[in-house]
């Protein structure tokens, strides 16, 4: 099992560092949760077992901070970086959509699992910087784009919005198999394109 200082795969790495130095650890952290629900389905054998952890998940993050189990890695870093409500809610959002995939076999239920996971990701990202909602047409734009892959990168985005576009094109090559993904990742990153 992972823990709270194992590296992110470099797309999350990348997007993390494009991202405003107030959102940083916040991002970060809600990429070692997206990493941590992602091992605990690769690594159940029943879905019954996924069950269970991501119950516990959710029952921690829903937890009063003083009451959050001790011994938790990556609940220690949540007490560092003094989580506000955006980033439990995105947590709990996730634990939800991966407990989705965990019970169900249905290829609909997944894919409305992923568009709530990318909805939980973007919605925290865009109240950090201060959207209200995802209702901002370029979060909107991104969010569609992630959770159904077909087309390019959408074009005209602001660059703070970089990072949230780096993740969804990082899943994209990830999908297609592409094997140029770093080279093209760092080109993204630069240019937008």
């Amino acid at each position: 099992m992972k823990n709270a200082d194992d590296p992110l795969p470099p797309p999350m790495l990348l997007a993390i560092a494009y991202a405003p130095v107030k959102v940083r650890a916040r991002l970060k952290w809600l990429m070692m949760l997206d990493q941590r629900l992602s091992d605990v389905l690769d690594r159940a054998r029943e879905p019954m077992i996924a069950q269970l952890r991501l119950s516990w998940w959710r029952d921690a993050l829903k937890s009063a901070p003083d009451k959050r189990p001790k011994g938790e890695p990556l609940l220690m870093a949540l007490q560092l970086i003094k989580p506000d409500a955006a980033l439990i809610t995105a947590g709990l959002a996730l634990v939800d959509a991966f407990e989705i995939l965990a019970t169900s076999a249905n290829l609909q239920d997944h894919d409305d699992a992923r568009k709530q996971r990318v909805s939980a990701i973007c919605d925290a990202y865009g109240d950090w910087i201060g959207y209200a909602d995802s209702a901002d047409s370029c979060i909107e734009k991104l969010v569609v784009w992630w959770a159904n892959p077909v087309g390019s990168v959408p074009q005209s985005l602001p660059r703070i919005h970089r990072p949230l576009s780096i993740l969804a094109l990082a899943e994209h090559m990830e999908a297609s198999q592409n094997g140029r993904l770093a080279l093209r990742l760092n080109w993204h990153a630069l240019t937008g394109r």
